[in-house]
């Protein structure tokens, strides 16, 4: 077992990130380096009101989006659309 030093929880030899506190817990060669978690870098005013385009070069690899999905439910659709041709089917969801 290696205890993390950013909380002093146990974790098992295989865990890469403590699983208390999330700190990574980094393998040398001959001992076991933990490295006390940091905060994701919190983004200014005036970074939130006025984004400015990001460049490939500043580009994150990941990033979080809000996304709104519209899901509709057309009852009995598919008893209609095993009637119809698909271009009449397009016509009759479209209206």
């Amino acid at each position: 077992m290696r205890r993390c030093v950013g909380c002093g929880a146990e974790n098992p030899p295989r865990f890469k990130f403590c699983g208390e506190c999330g700190a990574s817990l980094v393998v040398s060669s001959q001992l076991s380096v933990v490295s006390s978690p940091q905060p994701p870098p919190q983004p200014s005013n005036s970074q939130l009101s006025s984004p400015e385009p990001r460049t490939p070069s500043t580009q994150s690899a990941a990033e979080r989006r809000q996304l709104t999905v519209m899901f509709c439910d057309l009852v009995g659709s598919t008893a209609v659309s095993d009637r119809l041709d698909p271009e009449e089917y397009r016509e009759v969801v479209r209206t």
